[in-house]
């Protein structure tokens, strides 16, 4: 039997928005302004107090999902993810269902616990083991019409309720038809991409870094001659998404590095 071919998800083209009615007619201060602004920037400003808070829907046009059939392999998804610069892969039934999503922290997972390369998909999604599998999937969808903000909240959501290392959602039409998958580091993206640096900075505010990380006490640590499947199994089994790398000292200068589930991929 010829193996089972993986291949991308696509999506038709977004209808243009409608920016509103016309501007009002200038008065003799806006044409005062308007000489003295040049034409990029007030077009640049006009697009940014005008545009329509991005959708998941749109992001998901901008970014492909890797779609596997239920009998590729954790190794062929794995190669896929990782040709396209993905976190996760939808994996489809032959009638085209959605069995449930393989992410990268379930390659972490399988690489922990031992499991083979060759491994199903839907072996895999059937072990309770997977992260984001059909019985889990709706409690994690979300429309194609919610705002980046709502997506984020729910993707918030996961850490409150002990799924966290998910980092997932799933897009589908209010038909169940599948748009993608959207992951935390694809809204990250949007926010970068999206956004002017003047647009980002009125957003984030003055934040520190400080506000926001994972105290150093929370952080895990190993030295560097411990093995890799004893610091996947534990990142796995405490559901963090990070390991720092460390000879044993204090201060900065004791980091060699950091290990991620990206790294059981490569």
């Amino acid at each position: 039997m010829a193996p089972e071919q993986t291949c991308m998800l696509k999506r038709p083209l977004a209808a243009e928005p409608d920016f509103g009615a016309p501007v009002a007619a200038a008065t003799p201060l806006r044409r005062r302004i308007d000489v003295a602004v040049s034409s990029p920037a007030k077009r640049a400003f006009a697009e940014s107090s005008r545009r329509p808070p991005l959708t998941v829907g749109e992001l998901m046009r901008r970014r492909r999902t890797v779609v596997c059939g239920a009998r590729s392999t954790l190794a062929d998804i794995v190669d896929r993810i990782m040709l396209h610069d993905r976190t996760a892969a939808a994996v489809v039934g032959s009638a085209g269902e959605l069995l449930g999503v393989i992410t990268e922290n379930d390659v972490m997972r399988a690489y922990a616990l031992g499991a083979s390369p060759t491994c199903c998909a839907s072996d895999w999604l059937s072990m309770h083991l997977a992260l984001l599998p059909k019985d889990v999937v709706d409690a994690l969808t979300v429309r194609p019409t919610c705002c980046l903000s709502e997506a984020a909240a729910a993707l918030h959501g996961q850490g409150s309720e002990g799924c966290s290392a998910c980092r997932h959602l799933v897009v589908r039409e209010e038909d169940g038809h599948l748009l993608g998958v959207l992951s935390a580091l694809d809204l990250a993206r949007a926010l970068c991409s999206t956004y002017t640096r003047e647009e980002q900075v009125r957003k984030v505010g003055r934040s520190l870094v400080k506000e926001v990380m994972k105290p150093r006490s929370m952080t895990l640590k190993c030295k560097p001659n411990v093995t890799l499947q004893k610091v996947l199994e534990d990142m796995s089994s405490s559901r963090q998404n990070c390991m720092l790398v460390t000879d044993g000292g204090v201060g900065v200068s004791s980091l060699l590095g950091v290990v991620t589930p990206r790294d059981a991929m490569r």
